[in-house]
């Protein structure tokens, strides 16, 4: 049985935009590597192994979340459109923030592109904050600001 995520993927088309975007986020880079492994083709299905990778880390300990960019040499140049967030597969991924607001503006400010502004998510648990970004290359990134004690 899986004891816990140990990252996510996701895959780049230029590794020094995606770092940049991400590090506004708060991710901090913390070790990369090229490679062209022919295993790694085989492993993954994938047409090569010629790729870049770079672990990106946020928060410490226990609550540690390692974000794994990686640019495929020999994938795809661009990439798809954004997928809608409620087609099936992985739609987004969330981040928690204690002032949406504030970040929404600090991240527009930066130039972040946001599909969705704040706005709030009623439930049973009480009131979700939520805004949407789209990273360099299509991702849909939440920003989540959960209710009061949860």
């Amino acid at each position: 049985m899986a004891r816990r995520i140990f990252h996510i993927n996701v895959n780049v088309t230029d590794m020094e935009r995606s770092v940049a975007f991400y590090k506004l986020f708060g991710f901090r880079e913390d070790r990369g590597a090229e490679t062209n492994a022919p295993g790694l083709a085989q492993a993954f299905a994938t047409r090569s192994g010629r790729i870049r990778w770079t672990h990106l880390l946020m928060g410490e300990g226990p609550e540690l979340c390692r974000l794994d960019l990686v640019q495929w040499y020999d994938g795809p140049a661009q990439a798809p459109a954004r997928k809608p967030l409620d087609e099936p597969g992985i739609g987004r991924f969330s981040l928690l923030v204690d002032d949406i607001e504030a970040e929404y503006r600090r991240l527009r400010a930066a130039g972040v592109q946001f599909v969705a502004p704040p706005g709030v998510s009623k439930t049973v648990h009480g009131d979700f904050w939520v805004a949407v970004a789209i990273d360099p290359d299509h991702v849909n990134v939440q920003l989540i600001q959960p209710p009061p004690g949860l």
